[in-house]
This record gives structure tokens, C-alpha cells and sequence, in this order.
């Protein structure tokens, strides 16, 4: 606000009935004594008067108006330092307690969120409720998939004794058995490699197989290409049998056990005894469709369409599935309510993704991308995809062969060192960031660790650690508000 000298005078002459804005000086005209000095004295203290108040009038619309201005509606990011401030306003408003209620709910009930049944469906719908809530437009993408489920699954060592092996899990998707079930004697195969079949005789066994190297899929094929029938798997660095999908219908049966049932057995076969198991499997599966949830959260600027990805899949194996994918469920869910909620303005689109079916083999990323027209990649700048980073000390940012990553990398890496993490790189496609990154889309998993109830009945809402999921979603809120803005200076 700003007032003339003029205008005071004029003011002031209006009080004393005095011509003062013309040029000749008024305090030669005053006389000691009498009625002008008493006129000059009250001539003096009325300006005075009037030009602190106008001073404090002034000052405080200025205040008003900028107070106004800063709380009307977004914040634009006009600068570095302003990209900084707005990321540590926004981190402060991160709910580690919002995000693990998300969890207890979605993990409330073990094999809750197989992919194709009514878990996964009614997850999918919690979901697109709260997004809706937050006032996002939000739609839902319905794709077909084989839903399977094993009913009941039994695996006893029958000689040289009897012994219930307490914890069996089937593999998705493996072939079931009869009500007899199928019996033979067990053959320590280690990573089920071909070169681990050399000089065995597996034809017409059960072969031991260990996790690593290739995909169980690939094992499972190769132990019946190799006239076996049946694979036991299980996981040296697990706490538990864990879960695990063959993507399809195998060929033979496929059953996981814990490590120290494994050992036992191994233990056993060393002292050159044979080892016979019985293996019963009861299982269904069936034609079904599970759904991906899309919620944007628009630019009020950005006529080219620039949009960055926020994914994260939301089905789970047949455990609790707490921190596989609840965590990455959750932090999606806070940074949508803390961007639509703080109102923040950003030169990009935001498209937040939750996927289902990705335990089967990433059907619904894939189903996605695979759709995607060449405008869309051709303005989609990133994918971040949040899974497993709910668990863990360390952060590991990992890419997909296809279209480079180097540069979002790079940022990820530089934030996650500000925040004062040391995060490792790899190389991984067994997650949602691979179906984009193989369809022409740059993009990278954000995953937490080390995580040993991985894929186990373990995997509960007791293993997560809230510093993890506060970290993530910081994470994931600088690459949005301070990292990825600086590529379109």
C-alpha cells in the first residue's frame, strides 16, 4: 500500500484549515506565542498521528496480502530453494500411523489377497475408495487372469519313519494330486540347474530343490522334462516354507518347506539313507478377472502432458502379506493424500497405479503397459514403483532391462544419500517397474531390506518397521516435488 506526501498534506489541511502544498515554508510564518503556535503545535502532532497510523495500515495489509497469497491454493515451484522448503513442509506432514492402519487392514487375514478371489477384489475396492475420498478422478482397468488357490496341501516323510513335515506350502499354479496322493523317494538336486542333474537318477522321484538361479517356473519345467514327479523347494535364507508362483500350470506337482525341514533331509540323504515322502495336494483354480485402480492427480499447468507414474501392486500370495505389497499399497495412498491435501502444484500430472495380480507374473503392470499408445510413453517421464518398503535399514533401487533408467536412478540414489541412507543398485524384473520399462518406459523399484519373512506365513503386520515406511514416503516425495521438477527448467 503505498499513500503520497500530497496526500497527507492534503489530509492535514483539511484539519487545520491551512493551505500547506503550496511552496512557501509554513514554519516561517509561525510566530512564538499566541493562537499560530498553538496551531503549529497541533498542526505537528496531527501529522505525526497520521503518519504512524498510515505506516501501520500499510504494513499490515502488506502482511494480509501476503499471508493471503501464500495460503490461497498452490504452491508453484518457481525455484531450487523453494522446491527444498516445500519438500520439508510436505515430509512433515507424513502419518506413519496412517500408513500402518493401511496395513493392519489389508493384512488383517492370512490369504487374503490372492489374485482373482474376493480378498483381492475387496481390497481393490478399499483402494479406490480412499482415493476417491481425496476428490481424485479414479477408474479401474479389468483384465482376465487364472485365479488359483491350493485348498489343502500334506507332506509326510514315510520312511525310514513317519514324520509330518509341519510346514509344506503348494507353489501357485502347481498341477494337485489325487486323494492317495503320490509317494517316492527324495533326490537332493541343489539349485535344480542342468548341469545339478549330472550322473542323478531322478526318474520317477521327488527332486530337492533350492531357491536361486533361475525362476521356479524354469526348475519346474526341467524336473519334469527330467522325469521327476514332484519338486520340493524351499529357501536357505528364509524363516519359514515361503510362497512362491510357476505362472502357469505346471506339469507336476510343486510344494516348498522350511530350511530346517531341508536341512534335515539333506542331513539325511548324506548319511546316504533314502528318504520317502508322501505329497497330497488338494487345489482349484479358475477363469477370473482382477482389476488395476487409476487415480490421477492433475498439473493445473502442463499443456504438454507430462505424467510421472506412482505404482504399486496390491494383491498378495497366499500369506498375510503385510510388507508384499501392503507397505507399497500404503505409501502410494499417503503421498496421493498429502499432494491432494496440501494442494501442491507441480509441472507434471501424477499417476498413481495400484496393479493386481502381480504375484502371478505381473499381469496387471503388464496388462497396462502393453496398452499404452506411443503419446502416452512418450510423456510418461518415470515410473516409481513401491514394493516391499515397509521392512529393513537399507534401500536398494533397482532397473529392468528395455529403456534406461540411469538418470532416475541417479536422483533416487541422490536423494535417498541427502536423507542420509546409502542406497546399493541392481538390476531386477520380477516387479511392475519391469512391464514399463520393457514397453518403453522409464522406470525403477524402490524396495527396502533385508527382508527374510519374504513371501512366508510371517509376513504380518508385526514385521513392519515405521522409520522404513516414513522413509519410503519421503522418498517418494522429493522425487516428486524436488528431483524430477528440475527437468523441466
Amino acid at each position: 500500500m503505498i499513500i503520497s506526501y500530497y496526500k497527507i498534506i492534503k489530509f492535514s489541511k483539511g484539519l487545520l484549515g491551512k493551505d500547506l502544498s503550496k511552496g512557501e515554508s509554513w514554519v516561517k510564518k509561525i510566530k512564538l506565542g499566541g493562537k499560530k503556535m498553538h496551531n503549529a503545535k497541533r498542526f505537528i502532532g496531527v501529522t505525526l498521528l497520521i503518519l504512524v497510523l498510515v505506516l501501520s495500515v500499510a504494513c499490515s495489509t502488506v502482511a494480509t496480502s501476503e499471508s493471503n497469497s501464500t495460503s490461497a491454493s498452490t504452491v508453484n515451484l518457481t525455484s531450487e530453494a523453494n522446491e527444498v522448503d516445500l519438500g520439508n513442509e510436505l515430509v512433515s506432514n507424513i502419518s506413519t500411523d496412517r500408513m500402518v492402519e493401511t496395513i493392519r487392514l489389508l493384512s488383517a487375514t492370512d490369504n487374503a489377497r490372492v489374485a482373482g478371489f474376493d480378498g483381492e477384489a475387496g481390497a481393490a475396492d478399499y483402494i479406490k475408495n480412499q482415493l476417491e475420498s481425496l476428490g481424485l478422478e479414479t477408474t479401474e482397468q479389468s483384465f482376465p487372469m487364472k485365479a488359483y488357490a491350493a485348498l489343502n496341501t500334506s507332506l509326510e516323510i514315510v520312511s525310514p519313519e513317519n514324520q509330518l513335515i509341519e510346514e509344506a506350502k503348494a507353489l501357485s499354479y502347481s498341477l494337485g494330486t489325487d486323494a492317495e496322493g503320490i509317494t517316492a523317494e527324495v533326490v537332493n538336486i541343489g539349485l535344480g540347474a542342468n548341469e545339478d542333474y549330472a550322473d542323478k537318477d531322478v526318474t520317477g522321484k521327488f527332486v530337492l530343490i533350492s531357491r536361486g538361479g533361475d525362476y521356479f517356473y524354469i526348475k519346474a519345467e526341467r524336473a519334469a522334462q527330467k522325469g521327476a514327479i514332484g519338486a520340493i523347494f524351499y529357501d536357505p535364507n528364509s524363516e519359514g516354507a515361503i510362497s512362491a508362483t510357476l505362472t502357469h500350470l505346471s506339469k507336476i506337482p510343486a510344494v516348498s518347506i522350511a530350511p530346517t525341514s531341508a536341512e534335515s533331509i539333506i542331513k539325511s540323504l548324506l548319511s546316504d539313507e533314502v528318504i520317502t515322502v508322501n505329497l497330497k495336494m488338494e487345489i482349484t483354480h479358475k477363469d477370473a478377472t482382477s482389476k488395476n485402480i487409476i487415480s490421477v492427480y492433475p498439473s493445473a499447468n502442463n499443456p504438454e502432458g507430462k505424467t510421472v507414474i506412482v505404482g504399486a501392486h496390491y494383491d498378495g500370495v497366499d500369506t498375510p502379506a503385510a510388507n508384499d505389497n501392503a507397505s507399497g499399497t500404503s505409501v502410494l495412498l499417503e503421498i496421493a493424500k498429502i499432494l491432494k491435501e496440501q494442494n501442491v502444484e507441480l509441472p507434471f500430472d501424477v499417476k498413481f497405479i495400484t496393479f493386481g495380480a502381480e504375484e502371478i507374473g505381473l499381469v496387471g503392470s503388464n496388462d497396462y503397459a502393453s496398452q499404452m499408445q506411443t503419446d502416452e510413453k512418450n510423456v510418461t517421464i518415470a515410473m516409481l514403483n513401491f514394493d516391499m518398503v515397509g521392512v529393513g535399514s537399507s534401500f536398494e533401487i533397482s532397473t529392468a532391462g528395455g529403456r534406461s533408467a540411469s538418470q532416475l536412478v541417479a536422483l533416487a540414489t541422490d536423494e535417498l544419500e541427502k536423507m542420509g541412507l546409502s542406497p546399493t543398485v541392481s538390476e531386477k524384473d520380477n516387479s511392475d517397474h519391469s512391464s514399463f520399462s520393457y514397453n518403453g518406459v522409464s522406470a525403477i523399484l524402490i524396495e527396502a531390506g533385508p527382508f527374510k519373512a519374504y513371501h512366508t506365513d510371517k509376513d504380518t503386520i508385526d514385521v513392519i518397521e515405521p522409520p522404513t515406511l516414513s522413509n519410503s514416503c519421503e522418498l517418494g516425495i522429493r522425487l516428486l516435488v524436488e528431483a524430477l521438477p528440475k527437468q523441466f527448467k
